[in-house]
């Protein structure tokens, strides 16, 4: 079975929240420390874990930024770096799905995560990745 499981950004702090959160039917987070509900968080951003890892074992999550081989772009090798999002735009991809998207000389929608993928940082802490 697959694990469900998110990492939550906080954009005030600028880091990553360590305490437990719930997320509640509406999308709002809630951080809970020792068991106890601390109050809403505004200006959060959840990141879901794909169910996948890099080839060094690490987990990948959405918003991941990746060093990635042995891929075809326009039937050319590529190699380079992407983001990781989940497409479910029908006109990108074929159905709903974990892509990576080409960051650089190639940039543009790429395809499902296959092949040499590792994990270099995340669009949070690593915005000059992007570039």
């Amino acid at each position: 079975m697959r694990e469900i499981k998110f990492r939550v950004w906080d954009t005030k702090s600028k880091n990553w929240i360590q305490n437990d959160v719930v997320i509640r039917l509406n999308g709002r987070i809630v951080e809970v420390s020792y068991g106890e509900l601390m109050g809403e968080e505004t200006g959060c951003i959840l990141q879901q874990f794909t169910g996948l890892k890099d080839k060094n074992g690490k987990e990948i999550y959405d918003g991941d930024i990746v060093f990635f081989d042995d891929h075809e772009i326009a039937s050319k090798p590529y190699i380079g770096r992407a983001e990781v999002f989940w497409c479910d735009d029908l006109t990108l991809c074929n159905s709903p799905q974990w892509a990576l998207w080409a960051i650089g000389e190639k940039s543009g929608y790429y395809g499902y995560l296959i092949g040499e993928i590792e994990v270099i940082g995340n669009i949070f802490e690593n915005p000059d990745l992007l570039k």
